[in-house]
């Protein structure tokens, strides 16, 4: 790779990693891998999601079996997702993933084809 490209990549990476967003969201990962509780909340929305797919082997959609199931994981998921760990990450990588469109559309859109309307 030419030795102005591969600085200028470097330098790029550098910059990206010292953005506030991007350290937010690992601050907000890292502290959100350590809770017990999330990771307690994270196995039991698993189990709740295995024994879901467990039951609609074996029952009918919205049997009385297959709705107790839906509705546990349902919860499962609903506990993890508003726990405030959870939330803060979700936050947090909802705004990175805005700045890596944003990196993307200066990068690429150049290269993207254009939809045109057809005029008469």
């Amino acid at each position: 790779m030419d030795s102005k490209l591969d600085q200028a990549i470097r330098e790029f990476i550098k910059a990206i990693n010292s953005d506030p967003r991007i350290k937010s969201l690992t601050k907000a990962e890292k502290e959100m891998e350590s809770s017990e509780e999330v990771s307690f909340l994270a196995s039991e929305k698993s189990r709740k999601n295995d024994e879901y797919y467990e039951v609609c082997r074996f029952f009918k959609e919205n049997s009385p079996e297959e709705i107790k199931a839906r509705k546990a994981l349902f919860t499962a998921k609903k506990n993890l997702d508003s726990h405030p760990l959870v939330k803060a990450y979700q936050e947090c990588f909802v705004a990175v993933n805005s700045l890596f469109y944003q990196i993307d559309d200066a990068i690429f859109s150049a290269f993207k084809e254009r939809v045109r309307c057809k005029h008469d």
